[in-house]
């Protein structure tokens, strides 16, 4: 049968018709479907979710910006109180605005984000509402609000001065709270801060371990590589170092407290990450197995993983780049920094390690020192150190009031340890108390803070009630050593002493960033005020606070600046209290003496640097043993009536001064009842001596003037009046230009003193041999060049200092006059040289020197610094100076003609077994050398040794070495490594090595080293290692090339991470 066309079309148009509404209907119904979603995932979903982004975004913004305006009020707020003291103690209108401030941009930029914070809170808080409350997701509201206000804000904090207002807030409170008499009283912080701190660091500790845990189970499901690169975005390690060092801060201040909340929830995000991630690793393993249709099927859901993980750890990342840039733009940095205590970084370490001993017994350990010297920073720094944070778990500050009475004291100690776990029942009292406290105690190590204690019987409750077991500790901060010692008599006591010029000068500039071009006269008198704040910090710090918002170039700031004084309160108390003390002393002798040693500072003009050596020697002409005086002296450091202005590289003091406002104390007092001749005066009626001091048997000048007049008025009254000088027993000229020696010197047959460094004389009578009983001749920086061999007549003679630089000879019985610039013929001396000599400094010796075979001859000496210019032959008989048993200090300098360093012969100096101090200067043809010095040597300096082999393996094993010091062309090679070694080094220093391009500091190495200088090393490039110097103080970079010193700056804080108290880092280009 035939069909139809038409038939055949009717039944395609059915089909196509039935096809329609079966098939292509429900798929355009699919495909709009699709096309829905899609559209809604684009322009609803995805949008809401990022603003759930933007969300937390700007409350986390608000909260630190909210921070950062607190702080900024609080600021002002002490900043005010600061000024009003000052305004007090200095009343001129000069003062008027030169105390730091803000800057104007700032104030604005701050008004303008209190205006902003509080809008921006408002807007927030309207889409909460909209949204149905805080917790709950958002719905269809309008996402321009939020979007506005995140704009607002994100371009609020772009502006370049938000990271410079941060510093300068974060600089300003430092500089208040260091003015503020007791700038912890306002915070007693309770234990809980710091465990809190503890508790988040040992977090993420758990955390790191959980990240560990996730890679190795990865690694078994081929997931390891990828889980770890997305890991990595955590940087959980960078929050863990974050919370390290805010442990070490403190929360002080708002923005501490809000980055901690920050840290909190990021961690708390990342564990949830993570345990959702190790949930789906767990249940990926159970879809292991081998049929290929279920491997595939692992295979998707492996992806499924991955997917999953990056969507949570971008997110967690983009909160860990706000933590990041909060910490960055806020000023962490900045505070760090400011942390670093000028002058008290030997203390700290000191009573750091005192504190942290093995000891298991209770003890007290008091910190003592006068008024504003420091006692509450120090003890706050040790309080907040990470070692002593770690060591005791349970710690505690009390700022003991006024009038403390035991009852008071017990209750504020019980509730500072108890913290969170005391009770808030007022009414009990005492007993109650301490017996919460004991029973909280019993098991633990405390550390318990008393600051400002004065009375000693209010402790006596403590020390009964508190258990004395697990090494526990109880510091007193104390201005009063006799209460320290009723405390407990075995107590352990911390003298805080004055800065020294160097410290002081440090701890003005750290607060007075002055300009490149500071006009030399504002300069001098800011360091003359410096000066005669006598190394009291709390003075210095006033001062520079008071500086620092001041306009140098005002030409009345040099007028404002004489009118400023030291507060001279500190000062009287100190006298006070060294008064009282020495008039407890049962020994009446002992009081006297050290009231006479005072009255021997007096003699010295106000702000004068005394040398001690001057001192000891005035000291024992008024008829005290030299070991009796220096033990003088030592007390009258501890007790801060003399100021250390400069120390040696061993320590000991070198330069000492009487603080101005305290010597103005003393004269006013005047009852010791001594009767001196002090003529500090420059009195016309008295022409012929200004500034002299002169009695029976002292003379001593103190004219510094330039020009021949201060010599030529010495010389005349020397020849007027010798005869009058007959029981003189110290002539000391030190400083004066060019004295004139009268020929008959030598009848001044009681003199055992004669000074004449840095009088630049030319030449001395040959008198000075009839000097019989003359025990020091010191004519260093000079210009004599030939030394009388009469000198070797004096018997008694135990120190001579010469000047090498001009080639000082002694010179003996000529065979005739030498022609001008032909060497000098001497003979042998017709006596023997003198048994007593301990000090030989500065003599030049060459071919013609008949000093070069009498060497081994001098058995008593202790001190010889030899410059020399032989040939190899003759250098050998020097080798006599390794029987110079008692020798602690030699320096040997080999030189030509012209003063170029030549080659220096040693074979061994190993048989000085008293050697502790050792300057070479010349190259060294036995470079062996290096591995032959004698155990004892702390002090050892190489200079133009032109060492080719690495000497610090070698130089590692010395294990009393306390300074190493390599100087220009000291060392060839272009890389230096310290191994493990060096237990005892506290200074290296590194100078013109012109070659070297790597130093490299291994773990174990240098464990003690306090302070490293690299001096116009303009190759080094890689410096490793320094992470191991724990305990770094100061790193010093000379006249070193930009880029180098940049690298250290920018790299410091990754450097020293993990200690509490990061070196202070100086750059000095000159």
């Amino acid at each position: 049968m035939e069909i139809s066309l038409s038939t055949i079309l009717y039944i395609v148009s059915d089909f196509i018709s039935i096809a329609f509404f079966h098939f292509l209907v429900p798929l355009f119904i699919v495909f709009l479907v699709i096309l829905y979603i899609i559209l809604r995932w684009v322009f609803v979903v995805l949008p809401y979710s990022n603003l759930e982004n933007d969300y937390k975004w700007i409350r986390r913004e608000l909260r630190l910006l909210n921070s950062l305006l607190k702080d900024a009020e609080q600021v002002r707020k002490s900043g005010s109180q600061i000024d009003e003291e000052a305004h007090r103690r200095w009343p001129t209108k000069e003062l008027k605005g030169i105390t730091a401030r803000l800057q104007e941009t700032d104030e604005e930029w701050l008004k303008k984000a209190k205006e902003l914070a509080e809008e921006s809170t408002n807007r927030i808080a309207n889409v909460e509402q909209r949204r149905g409350g805080k917790g709950k997701s958002f719905k269809w509201i309008d996402t321009t609000k939020v979007k506005e206000v995140k704009g607002d804000i994100e371009g609020h904090l772009k502006t370049e001065s938000v990271s410079e207002i941060c510093g300068t807030l974060e600089k300003l409170r430092y500089k208040i709270r260091s003015l503020q008499d007791r700038p912890i009283d306002v915070e007693q912080k309770p234990i809980s801060s710091e465990l809190q701190l503890g508790s988040e660091a040992a977090l993420i500790d758990s955390l790191m371990k959980e990240v560990n845990k996730l890679i190795a189970d990865a690694s078994n499901l081929g997931l390891a590589h990828e889980m770890e690169k997305e890991i990595q975005l955590l940087h959980l390690e960078l929050i863990r170092t974050f919370l390290t060092d805010l442990k070490g801060f403190g929360l002080e201040t708002e923005l501490e407290k809000a980055w901690l909340e920050e840290a909190k929830e990021i961690v708390g995000e990342a564990q949830h990450a993570i345990d959702k991630q190790g949930n789906q690793i767990s249940e990926v393993e159970s879809f292991k197995c081998q049929n290929s249709a279920k491997d595939w099927k692992f295979l998707m859901f492996k992806t499924k993983c991955q997917k999953k993980l990056y969507k949570e750890f971008e997110q967690i990342d983009g909160a860990l780049d706000i933590l990041a840039r909060s910490i960055e733009a806020y000023g962490i940095e900045l505070k760090e920094e400011m942390s670093s205590v000028v002058g008290l970084e030997e203390d700290i370490h000191e009573l750091v390690s005192q504190l942290i001993s093995d000891s298991e017994h209770f003890s007290f350990v008091s910190i003592v020192g006068m008024m504003g010297i420091g006692k509450t920073t120090l003890a706050k720094k040790i309080y907040e150190h990470s070692d002593i944070v770690e060591h005791f778990p349970c710690r505690a500050w009390v700022s003991v009031p006024q009038a403390a009475d035991c009852d008071a004291l017990s209750i504020d100690v019980a509730k500072q340890v108890l913290g969170a776990h005391g009770s808030q029942e007022e009414l009990n009292g005492r007993e109650y108390w301490m017996n919460k406290v004991c029973d909280f105690l019993k098991e633990k190590r405390y550390l318990v803070v008393l600051d400002n204690f004065k009375a000693d019987n209010a402790c006596e409750t403590l020390k009964t009630a508190l258990p004395k077991t697990n090494g526990s500790r109880i510091v007193l901060i104390t201005r009063y050593r006799n209460v320290a010692m009723q405390v407990d008599p075995s107590s352990k006591l911390h003298q805080l002493k004055l800065r020294t010029k160097e410290d002081s000068w440090r701890l003005f500039i750290q607060r007075v960033h002055f300009p490149s071009a500071l006009p030399q006269k504002v300069e001098e008198l800011a360091k003359d005020f410096v000066r005669r704040c006598g190394g009291l910090p709390r003075e210095i710090l006033r001062f520079g606070y008071l500086m620092s918002g001041t306009d140098v170039n005002d030409p009345e700031l040099p007028n404002v600046l004489k009118k400023i004084n030291p507060d001279p309160e500190p000062w009287h108390e100190i006298y006070e209290i060294a008064d009282k003390a020495w008039s407890d002393d049962l020994s009446k002798t002992k009081e006297w003496n050290l009231r006479k040693k005072i009255s021997f500072i007096k003699l010295f003009p106000s702000g004068y640097e005394i040398p001690t050596r001057r001192l000891v020697a005035l000291g024992v002409a008024k008829g005290l043993e030299k070991s009796v005086a220096e033990e003088y002296l030592k007390e009258l450091i501890g007790h801060n009536i003399i100021q250390v202005v400069e120390r040696k590289l061993n320590g000991k003091v070198k330069k000492c001064c009487l603080p101005s406002a305290l010597k103005q104390i003393f004269d006013n007092s005047d009852g010791n009842g001594l009767s001196l001749q002090d003529i500090h005066h420059t009195d016309t009626s008295r022409p012929s001596l200004p500034l002299s001091y002169i009695d029976d048997n002292s003379f001593l000048s103190f004219d510094t003037r330039e020009g021949n007049k201060p010599g030529e008025l010495i010389g005349n009254k020397l020849r007027i009046d010798i005869k009058s000088f007959q029981r003189l027993r110290i002539l000391d000229l030190e400083h004066v230009f060019r004295p004139q020696l009268p020929n008959n010197i030598g009848n001044l047959h009681d003199l055992w003193y004669l000074g004449l460094r840095w009088t630049y004389l030319e030449s001395i009578p040959s008198s000075i041999g009839n000097l019989t009983n003359l025990q020091t001749l010191d004519m260093k920086h000079t210009y004599i060049r030939e030394v009388p061999g009469s000198i070797w007549r004096l018997k008694k003679l135990q120190h001579l200092y010469l000047n090498h630089n001009y080639r000082s000879k002694i010179v003996h019985h000529r065979s005739a006059k030498p022609l001008r610039n032909l060497p000098i013929v001497m003979r042998q001396p017709r006596s023997n040289s003198p048994k007593n000599l301990q000090t030989l400094w500065g003599v030049f010796i060459d071919e013609v020197s008949f000093l070069k075979d009498q060497l081994d001859k001098l058995t008593s000496l202790e001190k010889l610094g030899l410059a020399f210019q032989l040939t190899s032959s003759q250098e050998k008989t020097l080798e006599c100076i390794v029987r110079l048993n008692k020798l602690k200090s030699l320096e040997l300098r080999s030189i030509d003609e012209t003063g170029e360093p030549q080659n220096l012969y040693l074979k061994s100096l190993e048989n000085l077994p008293n050697l502790s101090n050792l300057y070479l200067f010349g190259r060294l043809e036995i470079p062996s050398i290096t591995s032959k010095f004698p155990e004892k040597l702390s002090y050892l300096t190489l200079s133009a040794s032109g060492l080719k082999d690495d000497p610090m393996p070698t130089l590692g094993k010395l294990p009393n070495l306390k300074s190493l010091s390599f100087y220009s062309g000291s060392y060839k090679g272009i890389e230096m490594v310290c191994w493990e070694g060096f237990p005892q080094l506290l200074v290296l220093k590194l100078w013109k090595l012109e070659l070297l391009e790597k130093l490299e500091v291994k773990d174990k190495a240098m464990q003690n080293l306090r302070e490293l200088e690299i001096r116009c090393c303009n190759k080094l490039e890689v410096l490793t290692g320094l992470k191991h110097l724990k305990s770094l103080q100061e790193l010093k970079l000379t006249n070193m090339p930009e880029t180098f010193t940049a690298i250290i700056e920018r790299k410091k804080w990754q450097i020293w991470n993990d200690i509490a108290l990061s070196p202070m880092i100086i750059k000095d280009n000159w």
